[in-house]
């Protein structure tokens, strides 16, 4: 993430650039937090910086061009745009694509892996009008990514869990899928600074 945040050009003070705002299912807003429990019941806190973050990164689409710099949330360490975030691919050292965290449009797929041990993953939006309780909190308008991976040519492909994001909230459960499914995080409480 450090590298991330060196890729920032120096910037003149008095020159204005826009800022890349938050969506409804990732509002990441700055100064904002989430609480969750984790399947051993500690508490796990996700943060926000508490302002916007001028950034830019080398980009695929631009052909390693550099772009303009915005505003941007940063959660996690991550800085945000929209729903995705630059991602560095391990075959083109220091250019960076879009990773989507996660899409209001059902069948999408968020993330697609593949290394060279034949291994890969991939993530695809499920349901985007869904609706859940957790930890006795009721949630609305979610949508729900699911997570898989195989090994081989299409060989092995397996469900491996679940990602949820509510509406106006964001990231608020995550399940994986052994023999049965159960919940490795849930939010507990969440302040939005919107």
């Amino acid at each position: 993430m450090i590298f991330l945040f060196s890729s920032c050009n120096k910037v003149e003070d008095d020159q204005n650039y826009p800022t890349n705002y938050p969506l409804p299912y990732l509002p990441v807003y700055p100064g904002s937090d989430w609480t969750y429990m984790d399947e051993d019941g500690d508490t796990i806190i996700y943060k926000t910086e508490s302002n916007y973050i001028l950034h830019s990164y080398y980009s695929a689409k631009l052909h390693g061009a550099e772009t303009e710099p915005v505003y941007v949330p940063v959660w996690r360490g991550m800085p945000i745009y929209g729903y995705s975030t630059p991602t560095e691919s391990q075959y083109n050292s220091g250019i960076y694509y879009q990773s989507i965290i996660v899409s209001e449009i059902q069948g999408t797929i968020t993330y697609y892996h593949y290394d060279n041990h034949g291994y890969y993953g991939w993530s695809t939006v499920a349901f985007t009008d869904t609706s859940t309780s957790v930890n006795n909190l009721y949630f609305e308008n979610v949508i729900v990514i699911a997570d898989s991976s195989g090994s081989g040519y299409h060989q092995n492909e397996k469900l491996r869990g679940y990602k949820y994001y509510a509406k106006d909230v964001g990231l608020i459960k995550i399940e994986s899928v052994d023999s049965v499914v159960h919940q490795k995080l849930g939010i507990i409480s969440y302040h939005i600074n919107h």
